[in-house]
């Protein structure tokens, strides 16, 4: 018989019965803990909960140089880890080959961002012959080194040798690996979507021209259709899937705020009220306008880094070419802001935690849910986002309450919103915000068990 269970919030669930019924899971994912993407935090979460339903996982990954040339990895989420190599991406080997040749801009030689596909992408976009065979190197993304690696390890199973192959993605390039597998294997292909493959707002380099935008949009009708479960952890996600592959009903599995951070006591605040960003700043993540409403705010308060400060915390060094470390300076904030490089998560978790306000930045992302957005709704305290109006961050922080969206373009509009803001705070540092009716029902824990019943596992 099914259990039902409690959570530490008092909300109950299901745990479907496992006895006899147990499946063998192949777990395609590029990233694996310990991969440093945020994708490897949703791979393992997915492994952990199919393996505690009783069911036998394989995960099939990329070997990291932390594997020291062993094929297998150890993981307590999973019962293997098959590591398969996969090389340089074949988009830097172009670039380097063009580099070495003085084909390429000097100027994007090493990407401000210290992202590869930050640097693939910006060379993509100058048009050209070159710039056309990065978009092929690219479809469906930057991992297509993965495809054949993966495809010719899984031969060492059998058709019948498991019962699923579950991908997450992206990189799509997973799906494309999944696919295959599941086809030789006859096994039950379930794709997940962590991000939509192809949507208005996309800025992959595989969109760059008309012919490998054709080639991309088949390459995923051919995964959807293909496909015998789809999971979306977006209802826009969701949406964008059904209009890609018509009849097609995906079952929409947050990732969910994990359980340790809601029931975390509140860290006693002291000292400078503190805004913090974590993250890295690339696509449209633009901090500027945040730091034109906060100088303004600062100026006509008055108030001095001992009473408020901004940390960034990540790759925030650069916005693509231009420096925030000199806009800061031009703005006259310089002493209330600081920048600190990566850290290690547990270091970047405590930090986050002891925050008195979050910033999120989330511009032209409107189907798509940041993982951080998670971790900052545990925290209990207000976050300040910088989202489309009508997005799906926006929906979720409205939906919790107690949060601050910038919904005007003029700074000095959102600085009166800020300024209300930073004085509440300051008045009662210690008030948590959000609904907890709200919150518990995105708990991580109780998302999973939702996408254990949707897929009957």
């Amino acid at each position: 018989m099914p259990e039902t269970l409690v959570g530490a919030s008092g909300s109950s669930f299901t745990q479907p019965a496992v006895a006899g019924t147990g499946k063998r899971i192949l777990l395609v994912t590029v990233p694996f803990p310990p991969h440093g993407e945020v994708g490897a935090i949703r791979a393992e979460r997915l492994a952990r909960t199919f393996t505690e339903a009783g069911h036998e996982v394989t995960a099939l990954t990329v070997h990291l140089p932390s594997d020291a040339g062993r094929a297998r990895r150890s993981s307590a989420a999973a019962k293997e880890v098959v590591t398969v190599e996969v090389g340089e991406r074949h988009a830097a080997r172009l670039l380097r080959l063009m580099r070495r040749f003085h084909l390429s801009s000097p100027r994007n030689s090493e990407s401000r961002a210290g992202s590869e596909s930050t640097t693939i992408a910006s060379e993509a976009s100058r048009g050209g012959i070159r710039e056309f065979v990065l978009a092929v190197l690219a479809l469906p993304d930057s991992e297509q080194h993965f495809i054949r690696p993966a495809a010719a390890a899984a031969r060492q199973w059998k058709p019948g040798d498991f019962d699923i192959v579950y991908s997450t993605a992206p990189p799509f390039s997973g799906h494309i690996a999944a696919q295959r597998i599941a086809s030789r294997l006859g096994a039950r292909l379930i794709l997940e979507f962590r991000d939509p493959w192809n949507h208005s707002h996309a800025q992959r380099v595989a969109r760059s021209f008309g012919i490998t935008r054709k080639i991309d949009d088949m390459l995923e009708r051919r995964c959807l259709g293909a496909a015998d479960s789809i999971v979306a952890v977006s209802e826009g996600a969701a949406e964008l899937i059904r209009s890609s592959s018509p009849g097609s009903e995906p079952h929409v599995i947050l990732n969910g705020i994990p359980s340790q951070l809601l029931d975390s006591p509140q860290p006693e605040r002291t000292g400078p009220l503190s805004i913090l960003y974590a993250g890295s700043l690339y696509l449209s993540r633009d901090p500027r306008s945040f730091l034109e409403s906060l100088a303004l705010v600062l100026r006509k308060r008055k108030w001095t880094p001992q009473e408020v400060r901004l940390d960034f915390l990540g790759e925030c060094r650069f916005f693509h070419e231009d420096s925030i470390e000199e806009y800061v300076q031009r703005l006259g904030i310089s002493n209330h802001v600081t920048f600190t490089d990566r850290v290690p998560h547990v270091e970047a978790t405590r930090r986050i935690s002891e925050a008195d306000i979050l910033l999120l930045l989330a511009q032209e992302q409107p189907i798509q849910i940041p993982n951080k957005l998670y971790d900052y709704l545990g925290m209990r305290v207000p976050v300040i986002a910088y989202a489309d109006a009508e997005g799906e961050t926006t929906r979720m922080l409205e939906q919790a309450g107690g949060h601050l969206v910038m919904k005007h373009s003029d700074p000095a509009v959102n600085a009166e919103q800020l300024e209300r803001l930073l004085a509440s705070r300051i008045a009662d540092r210690q008030a948590e915000v959000g609904d907890m009716a709200v919150l518990n029902a995105w708990r991580s824990e109780l998302q999973m068990q939702l996408l254990l019943e949707a897929l009957e596992l």
